[in-house]
């Protein structure tokens, strides 16, 4: 129904598959415990998906090749205990994927993206489809991309030193005290 472009979902939980079909949808603060996940119509452009805890689903376009351009992705907690082979997140054009935390190892976080930014998330799964994306100071450690090859982002690199930096000084800190 193209009445509903523009409407906000708040608030609900759900155990069965949740379609984002109209421009402009907004859909925060939910709980989803279905592997059915969120699809994204065919119609829908500048969707956001946002502070919501997707336990066991998907976020993709509904159909191969619709890639709902503009949607944004932010702030969730996204897991998917389904097939290896298959990605938490993908079929997304020009989408904005941030600040989000992934759960389940051995997964694809993301595959079939195009021309899509991709930041500041803590990812835990092995593989990713990298190219013709902009991929900038997500966290992952140890993973490899869909050829086999070790990603490190600049995050662990931070993340190793600053632990470091303050292993010393609580160090120092014991020792001047005893």
């Amino acid at each position: 129904d193209s009445g509903a472009a523009g409407s906000v979902i708040i608030g609900i939980e759900s155990n069965g598959e949740v379609s984002l079909l109209q421009p402009n949808m907004i859909l925060t603060r939910c709980r989803f415990t279905s592997s059915l996940g969120i699809k994204i119509g065919t119609s829908a452009t500048n969707c956001v998906i946002h502070q919501n805890f997707i336990a066991n689903g998907q976020v993709k376009c509904s159909v191969s090749g619709s890639y709902a351009p503009g949607t944004q992705i932010t702030n969730n907690i996204l897991g998917y205990s389904g097939s290896n082979s298959e990605p938490v997140i993908s079929y997304l054009t020009e989408g904005y994927i941030a600040y989000n935390t992934f759960v389940y190892p051995d997964r694809k976080d993301f595959a079939s993206l195009t021309g899509c930014t991709v930041e500041n998330n803590v990812c835990v799964g092995n593989q990713i489809t990298i190219s013709g994306n902009t991929m900038q100071n997500n966290y992952w450690p140890g993973m490899r991309n869909s050829s086999g090859i070790t990603l490190y982002s600049d995050r662990t690199t931070d993340l190793t030193i600053k632990n470091q930096e303050l292993s010393e000084e609580i160090a120092a800190a014991i020792a001047d005290k005893g």
